[in-house]
């Protein structure tokens, strides 16, 4: 089976995706958020992806308060090291209940969160997940 990918163009990154999500938010703000983009899945999954980059002045994502909360969370969070076109960062993946995969990549002085998230556990979204990571750039 063929997926038909569309692609994206932010200000930090460069990312295809399955065509099944349409944009919903591609902005950036003043609060710090340099760049946030949020798709929805356009069946009745109702998935959803957020990729955002922010400015931080943290200088370790072990800091980052997210990722404190997964690990404060480790019976539903696992934690896995990863690498994304070259940039190394942690991926947490929901153990039980809705689908999550949320991973945080920190270069410089900004975070970026690349997150998948549905409501219902769904194997399929893991395809969606290596779509997204596999035709994903840093710029």
């Amino acid at each position: 089976m063929n997926i038909e990918l569309k692609k994206l163009d932010g200000n930090f990154f460069t990312v295809k995706y399955p065509d099944d999500y349409t944009v919903k938010v591609k902005e950036a703000s003043d609060s710090g958020m340099l760049e946030k983009i949020i798709l929805l899945g356009t069946g009745m999954s109702s998935k959803k992806l957020l990729i955002s980059s922010d400015k931080t002045q943290e200088t370790d994502l072990s800091n980052i308060s997210a990722v404190q909360y997964r690990r404060l969370k480790s019976t539903l969070y696992l934690e896995k090291t990863i690498l994304l076109d070259g940039r190394s960062g942690l991926l947490y993946e929901r153990k039980d209940g809705s689908y999550e995969k949320t991973a945080f990549f920190l270069q410089s002085d900004i975070i970026t969160v690349i997150s998948l998230t549905a409501p219902l556990v769904n194997k399929d979204f893991d395809k969606d997940y290596t779509y997204i990571f596999d035709n994903f750039s840093w710029k």
